[in-house]
């Protein structure tokens, strides 16, 4: 009802009267039937548009997930509990500081990135719990977005991914598009399936459809990887054969910006200093505002100035971020987070690959903590962590009466 009234006061009555509806829709279903939830929640990570200035699909799926659990109630442990725990503690920290001490300018705000951190850790819990499948709803996914980018390169000279509904997504899909073929090159390497090698292949046209550089650098990372192993070898030298021929060609001009604007920035200092007017360049407000991240961090720099405290689209870097609002507390947090993700999910290559992936493309954004990105990711390692065998003294990470049913 919260939702309804929240979108009819600014779309009008139907619109509220749709959104209500859809909440309650997908509410019900994740509550009913969670196997089901989580293979649309992985759906709705990569394809979904925003419902409204914050809402998507994902968020009520998400909740229905939570209201399943809380039926049965079926505790289960899995070896990243620990890590999490430290992690959310720290972001709580971080967030009563900044909201007593006023650097969250905005509590709403601050409020929301802390829930939407919370709810990637319930998607991750679910895929543990449920043992998900994540490549039909991957595949779906991959096939809905490369139709719409083809359709929208088709009708548009434009960059596709770049007006509504998905207005600035060409990044945050390319970057899903290098996750998933990272997936698929795990997959592969376990057992080689039609399925996974459409998958791969769908992957590598998406990333490609969308232009987007940093997608292009983590698929060309993750691909080099891979020729360690003998299984992927050969599609790992054609992808990385075909990027420097896209580097070569129709990208070449898009790879050649970067040096000519980082130029462009360095006399800009230096007119600025001067006492000239600055010269026009697309990535100067980028550099300006790490500057400025700079000097919150040595101000804040142990709890940092608290999550939602600034700009996100601003950060251009996932380390920034989390640099600059929650501080060295937070830093070293994430790093026991990667450590223990590393270590755990090493029975899984896939996962593995795909957590490399998101570091490159936290280069250049803030990958860790965007929907289209940071969901399936924690769904991905939460359905390689299904498989885990604990050591000795460690709990099982499925439950025996799951195991009987499967």
């Amino acid at each position: 009802m919260a939702v309804g009234l929240a979108v009819g006061a600014r779309h009008g009555t139907v619109a509220g009267v749709a959104a209500g509806a859809c909440v309650i829709a997908l509410t019900e279903l994740a509550a009913r039937r969670p196997h089901w939830a989580v293979s649309f929640l992985a759906f709705a990570y990569a394809a979904a548009p925003r419902l409204d200035a914050q809402l998507r699909a994902e968020d009520f799926a998400t909740l229905g997930l939570l209201l399943a659990a809380l039926r049965t109630r079926r505790p289960f442990a899995t070896p990243l509990d620990r890590p999490i725990a430290i992690w959310l503690l720290a972001i709580g920290l971080s967030l009563s500081v900044g909201l007593l001490s006023g650097t969250i300018a905005r509590p709403a705000m601050g409020a929301f990135t802390a829930l939407k951190i919370l709810e990637y850790l319930i998607a991750f819990y679910a895929a543990v719990r449920l043992r998900a499948r994540l490549e039909p709803a991957l595949f779906l996914a991959l096939m809905w977005l490369v139709l719409w980018g083809a359709v929208e390169s088709w009708t548009t000279n434009g960059r596709i991914f770049d007006r509504p509904p998905y207005k600035a997504e060409a990044n945050h899909v390319g970057g899903f598009a290098a996750l998933c073929a990272a997936w698929s090159y795990g997959r592969i390497s376990e057992r080689s399936t039609p399925r996974d090698w459409t998958l791969l292949a769908a992957s590598v046209g998406l990333a490609a459809l969308t232009q987007s550089r940093i997608a292009l650098l983590a698929l060309g990372v993750v691909s080099v990887l891979q020729l360690f192993r003998a299984r992927v070898r050969i599609p790992a030298v054609l992808i990385l054969l075909l990027g420097a021929l896209a580097l070569l060609g129709p990208l070449k001009p898009r790879w050649t910006e970067a040096p000519r604007e980082w130029r462009t920035f360095r006399r800009t200092e230096a007119r600025v200093a001067e006492g000239f007017p600055p010269v026009f360049s697309y990535t100067r407000n980028r550099f300006e505002v790490w500057a400025l991240l700079a000097d919150d961090f040595a101000r804040y720099p142990i709890v940092g100035t608290g999550p939602g405290s600034r700009d996100r689209v601003l950060y251009e870097n996932a380390g920034a971020m989390i640099a600059c609002e929650l501080g060295a507390v937070g830093i070293g947090a994430f790093l026991l987070l990667l450590v223990a993700i590393f270590l755990h999910a090493r029975v899984s290559w896939g996962a593995i690959s795909a957590t490399l992936a998101m570091l490159v493309l936290g280069l250049a954004s803030i990958s860790f903590f965007l929907a289209r990105e940071a969901g399936p990711w924690w769904m991905m390692v939460g359905s390689a962590l299904a498989g885990y065998t604990p050591r000795d003294g460690e709990s099982s990470l499925v439950d025996p009466a799951d195991s009987a049913g499967a």
